[in-house]
């Protein structure tokens, strides 16, 4: 993404467009799914800029050893970029 999200409709909604000054449920359900991940990317942002430290919930980790004990067991199977995108645009 790089950036290119900051010239976007989402970034140049005003705090007032939203009930409360807050991205309510059905105002998120109404957004595109760029704007859906624009959203997330600001709100990224702000923990970064702000310092926030978020520890990651405890089933990340399990996923984490799992995977890693596919890759250590050799049975892991891996996508070229083209097969990745092929994929993801078939769904």
């Amino acid at each position: 993404m790089g950036g290119e999200w900051r010239n976007s409709v989402l970034d140049r909604r005003r705090v007032t467009d939203y009930p409360h000054a807050m991205l309510a449920k059905e105002v998120i359900s109404q957004m595109s799914s760029t704007e859906r991940v624009e959203a997330m990317e600001l709100l990224w942002e702000s923990f970064s800029s702000e310092g926030i430290d978020y520890p990651s919930p405890d089933w990340h980790a399990k996923v984490l050893a799992e995977r890693s004990e596919i890759i250590d067991s050799e049975k892991a199977t891996w996508l070229s970029v083209d097969e990745l995108q092929a994929r993801l645009m078939s769904r």
